[in-house]
């Protein structure tokens, strides 16, 4: 509801709002303040004639006194998996990196680029490694792609380029990426992550590798308006803070085969995480874009704190 009709409102019953009265009127209370200001005969209240505020306003105004909710989503795992299956994943991996990727570039298919002569974009799976560069695949073809810069199989990137002799000679790969505008979460608590219980470990929040044994798991903390995201996955192979950079780069966790759990890719990193842990052997901690990436290591718990993301790591 804009400004002018409400004050169109109040004229009516003969009140002229005072501005500061006015930013606090929108639609959802303007009845409240019509009948205060009818039976009042003014638009001036009392601190006991104000309209009672909505439970979700009384609860944000107090956020340490309110329930901290956690709710864990975990893959579910197939028993054994078809060749339909495989398909089904790489595909659904495919559709939902494009996706991001489309929202950073105008791309054509690769069978468009194929007729095109000018510089373009296109968005593909990596489907092959070459000496001089990589092979490149779509839904409409592939194409052999000149670079020199590094990728790996099966990822999912966008290319700009031009095409020459059916060859397309890479300028700039793009990688679906965080956004550089990704809001930063944070809560009014304190989180412990540790490798196994302790006596130690006391918090608000206390997640141990237990709790996220499926892989990946997330976990949403939410508190009022205020909400956490975190990430938990373990790698099947050493992984130092350059590779969970990459993994948010990338934005996939890249399973090897044999940890592909269903037809379904829940290793896309969709939304971006506010915690990113990685459960391996070494200890690190690093930011990236306003996500906090750390492995606490063996022997080590770590202590963070949501509202300033500060993170402190104890020996157990």
């Amino acid at each position: 509801m804009e400004k002018k009709e409400i004050i169109s409102r109040f004229l009516e019953i003969g009140v002229v709002i005072p501005p500061d009265v006015l930013k606090r009127i929108d639609e959802t209370n303007i009845d409240k303040y019509l009948n205060a200001a009818k039976k009042n005969g003014k638009i001036f209240f009392m601190e006991d004639e104000k309209p009672e505020k909505k439970d979700e306003e009384k609860k944000s105004a107090n956020p340490e006194k309110q329930k901290i909710n956690i709710e864990i989503k975990k893959p579910e795992k197939k028993t054994r998996l078809t060749p339909n299956d495989f398909i089904q994943y790489y595909n659904e991996k495919y559709n939902g990196l494009k996706n991001i990727l489309l929202k950073k570039i105008n791309a054509v298919s690769i069978s468009n680029a194929r007729k095109g002569f000018s510089e373009l974009s296109v968005i593909g799976m990596v489907k092959e490694l070459k000496p001089e560069g990589f092979v490149l695949e779509d839904p409409t073809g592939i194409i052999e792609v000149n670079s020199k810069k590094p990728v790996s199989e099966d990822d999912v990137i966008g290319i700009r380029g031009f095409v020459r002799n059916n060859i397309l000679f890479e300028k700039e790969i793009i990688y679906p990426d965080v956004p550089i505008t990704n809001p930063i979460g944070r809560m009014n608590a304190s989180l412990i992550i540790t490798p196994r219980k302790n006596q130690n470990a006391k918090a608000d929040i206390v997640v141990t590798h237990e709790e996220t044994k499926p892989n990946p798991t997330w976990i949403l903390l939410s508190k009022g308006n205020e909400k956490i995201t975190i990430l938990a996955y373990k790698p099947g192979n050493k992984t130092t803070k350059e590779d969970a950079v990459n993994y948010l780069k990338k934005r996939h966790l890249n399973p090897k085969r044999n940890m592909i759990i269903s037809e379904k890719d829940w290793f896309i990193i969709d939304p971006v995480p506010d915690i990113f842990w990685l459960k391996t052997k070494n200890r690190f901690l690093e930011s990236y874009k306003g996500v906090t990436l750390l492995s606490v290591g063996e022997g080590s718990f770590a202590e963070i704190n949501l509202k300033t993301r500060n993170v402190v790591f104890h020996n157990i």
